[in-house]
């Protein structure tokens, strides 16, 4: 924290050079100046404490060995994924037969159903960047302690892989167009938030019964990521 003026610091300790008629106040700051630190350091601990174990990503297990861990700032995404595994080429093609076969089917997507191409758009433009779990990911005791609202939406854009986002974009294309020719786009834009918000509070609201009716806090630390709600 900085200094106030006048004043010098050992070992944590203020001493203030303001004179009496400034004490009070700088005392004032000063206990502010520490419970905020404090605050930060127990958050900062916090943020560590959750394991991978507990990472949920809609179904698809996430090998330690995939995950790029960054001090302080959780696993990074998108992870490598092992190409030599068939069990990833099974779930890439069926993806792309499932997209062939609509395309195919009910048009060019850009005419059908133009807002679904524009969320997948979306995802995969996050998907392109290098984000971090512990600031995008949705987390029970980060938005219920935290009040880290925004997770409830931005979890649905982050991906652990190329597999976990071509699955679930290959739904939303699927879903798509279905849906967007009788909503229209701008339904279908409040609806897909809506059910990824929706999807969030139903994690938190199993998590924090859990937590309390049965004291099991293991879904109350979880991370979970993807657009799956959609």
């Amino acid at each position: 924290m900085p200094l106030l003026p006048g004043e010098t610091r050992d070992r944590d300790t203020y001493q203030s050079g303001l004179g009496l008629f400034f004490d009070d106040g700088a005392r004032a700051v000063r206990r502010w100046a520490d419970t905020t630190q404090v605050a930060a350091e127990n958050w900062y601990r916090n943020l560590k404490t959750p394991s991978l174990d507990g990472l949920g990503t809609g179904g698809i297990g996430v090998p330690q060995a995939m995950v790029d861990i960054v001090e302080g700032a959780g696993p990074v995404f998108p992870a490598d994924v092992p190409l030599e595994d068939p069990g990833v080429w099974r779930v890439l093609l069926a993806a792309a037969a499932s997209v062939y076969s609509d395309i195919h089917h009910k048009g060019d997507p850009l005419r059908r159903c133009p807002g679904t191409v524009l969320l997948i758009a979306a995802n995969i433009g996050a998907f392109t960047h290098k984000l971090r779990l512990y600031a995008w990911g949705l987390n029970p005791s980060r938005v219920l302690e935290g009040g880290q609202v925004y997770r409830m939406l931005s979890s649905a854009f982050v991906h652990v892989d190329i597999v976990h986002l071509t699955s679930n974009m290959a739904s939303i294309l699927h879903s798509g167009y279905s849906l967007e020719p009788s909503w229209g786009h701008y339904r279908l834009g409040v609806e897909a938030a809506a059910a990824a918000v929706a999807s969030s509070a139903l994690s938190l609201a199993l998590a924090l019964a859990k937590k309390r009716l049965l004291g099991n806090t293991s879904d109350y630390f979880k991370w979970t990521v993807g657009f799956s709600a959609a």
